[in-house]
């Protein structure tokens, strides 16, 4: 088989285990309730490594039930895949802008409101004004106001001197409109053409002959817009070697199938993926506490055979690491000169 036998609930791997030996994992009820009931509980991860051992590890006398490769370690000819995390300070306004979003959210305490206080967070990770409603002197001056902006446009004055291409993925659809993003990287750059856009509402076909036009320009420097979820699959971008995550996902396999765009079979050089992430000078920024998160689920789906979804628990784990709040009850945040610290 290619691709995972797991991709949506566990028990995908059971439907295909009793086709090819049927009753070796039991009935699909002991099996859900043995693995996934004990998983979306949270307190299943020692019985998924058993198993993972179970189906992985040699019987006396018999092979292994599954062998499992991975691309990077299974094809020949794939060239390496660097991965760089690269931390930044947030400059004060966004260090200002977040401090007040953290007070914002921990002051409504509104039941079912953590993802929208996460959302607020988030953006303002990105950009103290991520949609650009304020005015500005230069494109400069946008640009140093977040740290995880500062961090792309040094990556691609480094990619544009190495005459190589990058995409860059990020969800916010007003960052995709030709006369934000795109006229910005433009003017920076001296491009000769505005940099093309894959998102929700670029049809197929449209996408594609963008692709096409993209993977037919000369050598040298370019770049492409693209949204996490309409360019995660079905498209091949090789001319292309460095990814930058500029926004990130919840979810792990999300970056990973975006990442894929590039590093696939035809693709020539190294590739470089890039992770820009947001400290704040005083605690424990989000984007820290998302890409721990998404680093051990990463590790989790390597080591064993869990699924990696969206749920409720990532959502309230990460309200939890990034506010410092547990229940209804503030834990850990001591107001020191106007400003929230911590422990």
């Amino acid at each position: 088989m290619t691709g995972t036998p797991v991709e949506n609930r566990l028990c995908d791997l059971w439907c295909i285990t009793d086709i090819l030996q049927p009753g070796w994992l039991g009935s699909v009820k002991e099996f859900s309730h043995t693995y996934e009931k004990p998983i979306a509980d949270g307190k299943g991860h020692a019985h998924l490594e058993s198993l993972t051992d179970k189906i992985t590890g040699e019987a006396i006398g018999s092979p292994a039930y599954m062998l499992r490769r991975m691309k990077g370690e299974a094809l020949e000819g794939l060239p390496k895949k660097h991965v760089h995390p690269i931390q930044e300070t947030m400059a004060t306004r966004q260090a200002e802008a977040y401090l007040g979003a953290i007070h914002a959210a921990l002051a409504k305490d509104e039941k079912g409101g953590q993802l929208r206080a996460l959302q607020s967070i988030r953006a303002i990770s990105l950009h103290p004004d991520y949609r650009r409603a304020c005015v500005y002197a230069d494109d400069d001056e946008f640009i140093e106001a977040s740290a995880r902006t500062r961090i792309c446009f040094r990556l691609l004055e480094d990619i544009r001197k190495k005459k190589e291409k990058a995409l860059i993925f990020v969800e916010y659809d007003c960052w995709h409109q030709r006369d934000f993003m795109p006229l910005m990287l433009k003017r920076r750059f001296g491009l000769e053409e505005t940099p093309m856009v894959i998102n929700g509402s670029v049809h197929g076909g449209e996408r594609q002959k963008r692709v096409e036009r993209f993977q037919s320009k000369p050598e040298g420097f370019d770049v492409m817009l693209i949204s996490p979820k309409a360019g995660g699959v079905g498209l091949t971008i090789t001319a292309a070697n460095h990814v930058i995550h500029l926004s990130r996902w919840w979810n792990p396999a999300v970056e990973d199938q975006a990442t894929d765009r590039v590093y696939r079979i035809g693709q020539k050089r190294d590739v470089h993926v890039y992770y820009p992430i947001a400290m704040h000078p005083d605690i424990k920024s989000f984007d820290v506490c998302l890409n721990e998160l998404l680093e051990n689920k990463r590790r989790l789906s390597r080591n064993t055979l869990l699924p990696v979804v969206e749920s409720d628990g990532t959502v309230s784990d990460l309200y939890t690491q990034t506010t410092g709040k547990c229940d209804t009850n503030v834990a850990g945040i001591h107001e020191i000169s106007g400003v929230f610290i911590s422990n």
